[in-house]
């Protein structure tokens, strides 16, 4: 299924994203955006088949109508096919977000931060994505590459328990 890109003037009912990154760790501290290890485009893994904890973290902007702002949005992580490879291989995510306030004031819009724990299985070294969809359209894509260490990997002691989490603030 091939699939739209949004854009701000086709799409208005779409939120804008204003930020989509894979991270180590990430938390909202009271409207801080907190992020360690945010952005890697490079992941070493000790061996294959293994699972792999990441915090995913979007930032979108919305109509002022709260109404229309989006219940749901999906994250896919997609591992890229090779030439010979039939299909890729896909894991989705639907996150149910929580209506956010309708702004006070005069704001023109809505801003909602969500940060997700998410746990990748990885199958495969190679070239995967992280892309994020509203209502099956494309809203933000990142890539990254999987390969197998040589030796061994040192693992991040500073992966915390996490869970789900949105807020609408207004900017």
């Amino acid at each position: 299924m091939a699939r739209k890109t949004a854009k701000p003037d086709v799409a208005p009912a779409l939120c804008v994203p204003e930020l989509f990154i894979l991270a180590d760790y990430a938390r909202d501290d009271g409207g801080k955006l907190d992020i360690l290890g945010g952005g890697w485009i490079d992941l070493t893994v000790p061996e294959i088949p293994t699972q792999h904890e990441c915090y995913v973290v979007a930032k979108l902007r919305g109509p002022l109508d709260h109404q229309a702002f989006p219940r749901e949005i999906v994250i896919e992580i997609t591992h890229e096919p090779e030439p010979d490879d039939e299909e890729p291989e896909s894991a989705r995510f639907t996150l149910y977000l929580d209506q956010p306030d309708p702004p006070a004031g005069k704001s023109s819009h809505i801003v909602a931060t969500i940060i997700v724990q998410l746990t990748m299985e990885i199958r495969a070294p190679g070239r995967y994505r992280a892309t994020l969809l509203q209502s099956e359209v494309e809203m933000s894509r990142v890539h990254f590459s999987v390969r197998v260490a040589d030796g061994p990997v040192r693992k991040n002691a500073l992966i915390a328990p996490g869970k789900k989490r949105s807020t609408g603030n207004q900017e």
